[in-house]
């Protein structure tokens, strides 16, 4: 009776591994669970323990945690023996590709840990183009210079002789041109932020 409600602890705890640790992955259905639960069981009982023994020192200076790495070492072993197990590894791997921000309870973006988003695309942000110019003309003068015939009855002859110049007014002008183009581009709330994850983060203090 002892070992049947041992067996039946042993699945659940293989079962919640199963659900929550992400490198452990058991075939469906209750049986393969029982199935690995009674491998790990016997292979723990009979090789674990021997490590323990030889490994002694080890789990006193650890305080007994050295025995979590004996336990996986045997749910790894099932594994390898069992297809009803696949034991990738004790870490998971995760945030590829990201960048990793602070939790943040006061932002939408970032309040949820593992919590993704952002893109790797850039956009381009809603903006106008506006182009001025102006050109003024200082004011100039322009001269202009003209001849008088004057015959000279004597000589039998045309002399050309200049007369003078003459100055026109000052004039001046100024021109404006405007330009502006449409809005291009797209606004949104943290819509150009590169890939990222929301993790915890702490410091140490003292």
């Amino acid at each position: 009776m002892n070992l049947i409600v041992r067996w039946a602890v042993l699945t659940v705890a293989v079962w919640l591994a199963d659900v929550v640790v992400g490198g452990i992955a058991i075939a469906d259905g209750l049986w393969s669970h029982l199935w690995v639960a009674a491998l790990f069981g016997l292979a723990n009982a009979v090789l674990g323990n021997l490590i323990r023994l030889v490994a002694f020192p080890a789990l006193i200076l650890t305080l007994g945690l050295f025995g979590i790495v004996v336990n996986a070492w045997m749910l790894m072993l099932v594994g390898d023996v069992s297809s009803a197990l696949d034991v990738r590894g004790f870490w998971s791997a995760f945030g590829a590709g990201r960048f990793m921000v602070g939790l943040d309870a006061g932002n939408a973006a970032f309040d949820t840990a593992q919590e993704t988003g952002g893109s790797a695309n850039a956009i381009v942000v809603s903006h106008t183009h506006t182009a001025t110019s102006s050109v003024s003309d200082p004011g100039h003068n322009h001269t202009i210079g003209f001849q008088n015939n004057t015959i000279d009855q004597n000589a039998g002859s045309s002399a050309l002789s200049r007369q003078g110049t003459s100055n026109t007014s000052t004039a001046s002008t100024g021109i404006s041109v405007s330009t502006s183009i449409s809005t291009e581009g797209s606004s949104a709330t943290n819509a150009n932020l590169p890939p990222y994850i929301v993790v915890y983060m702490w410091r140490r203090t003292a």
